[in-house]
């Protein structure tokens, strides 16, 4: 009896221990399963936050290049709002003068390019710029036969004037809308010339500046051109050129209704209108009617002489009247000193 119930007491025990592992067995992989979905999951949230990161990342970076292409925007908006306008430029050919003459920097930005072939000349802060123009964009003009023609008047006073009167066939100016012709004498002395230039060059297309000693007629310039050796000396300065007849090109603007009132019936308070003295011109350069009034002012020196005031009275005359100092504001005498600047002697 006692044999059975020991029997029966292992057996039981044999039974319990066999229910207790198919007990543990069946937890423990449930368990697992919901360790490894739990894992899983986890992993597939951490890849999705990387995801999400990743795409922030990229928002961000986005947003970065967008800024700096927004910055990059605002700073070619920048440089646009401050690209220059205005270029004040001379030529100096030879040794007619011996520095490029000091000037104040100007209240808005302003260029000034001096165009020479002296390579010892003193620039005093100018651009210098020793590229032959008159050869490499010659102007259409010249046809090679007039007595200005570079080809045939090869003095260093006649190359300039292509610089003064045909500017507009020089690469590099294009970009600006006013050029501002000054003699190699001039000193610019007024922190605002640029400033009150640009104020009023599109309204008026050319600003200029009145002889003082002329009474505005044309006549009194010819007088005192035609004895000087400047124009009738066959060698002057220690160049050739062909003698310039001053005399005959007045007659042939008579000839063809140069009328000396013109300028009187215009504006009869300004006495001295009608003559010019061209040491001081604004041009706005890229305006039509400014374009013909260069070409046809550079054509009288090509075809005539390089006495420039008479051509620059004669086309103007033709053509319409530049805006001419002083007025009730800007005062001074062009021939010496103005609110704008200072006539230097020449070989200085």
């Amino acid at each position: 009896m006692k044999n059975n119930f020991n029997v029966n007491l292992f057996i039981l025990f044999i039974f319990s221990i066999i229910i207790i592992y198919f007990i543990y067995f069946f937890f423990y992989n449930k368990n697992k399963e919901q360790f490894n979905n739990q894992l899983a999951q986890s992993l597939e949230n951490e890849n999705e936050n990387d995801e999400n990161e990743n795409v922030l990342n990229a928002l961000e970076n986005d947003e970065n290049e967008n800024d700096e292409n927004e910055n990059d925007e605002n700073d070619e908006n920048e440089i646009d709002e401050n690209e220059k306008k205005i270029v004040y430029i001379t030529s100096i050919y030879g040794d007619y003068e011996k520095t490029c003459k000091p000037f104040i920097k100007q209240t808005i930005p302003s260029d000034f390019i001096c165009f020479t072939n002296n390579k010892n000349l003193i620039d005093n802060g100018w651009i210098i710029d020793n590229t032959e123009y008159h050869l490499l964009n010659k102007s259409n003009l010249d046809n090679n036969e007039y007595v200005n023609s570079l080809n045939n008047n090869k003095h260093n006073f006649n190359i300039a004037k292509y610089y003064k009167q045909a500017f507009i066939n020089i690469p590099r100016l294009k970009k600006y809308d006013v050029v501002v012709w000054l003699d190699g004498s001039i000193e610019i002395t007024n922190e605002k010339t640029s400033e009150w230039i640009l104020n009023n060059i599109y309204k008026e297309k050319i600003i200029g500046w009145e002889h003082e000693f002329r009474e505005g007629k044309l006549k009194n310039e010819v007088d005192a051109s035609i004895h000087s050796e400047k124009y009738i000396s066959p060698n002057w300065n220690g160049q050739k050129q062909p003698i310039q007849d001053i005399n005959k090109q007045y007659q042939y603007y008579l000839n063809n209704n140069y009328d000396e009132n013109i300028f009187k019936n215009h504006n009869s308070n300004k006495k001295n209108l009608g003559v010019w003295v061209t040491c001081f011109v604004a041009f706005l350069q890229k305006d039509p009617d400014v374009i013909k009034f260069l070409n046809d002012w550079y054509l009288q020196t090509l075809k005539y002489s390089t006495q420039d005031q008479i051509g620059f009275t004669y086309i103007a005359n033709k053509n319409f009247i530049p805006y001419t100092l002083p007025n009730n504001i800007i005062k001074g005498l062009g021939h010496s000193k103005t609110d704008f600047y200072i006539k230097h002697n020449h070989y200085t």
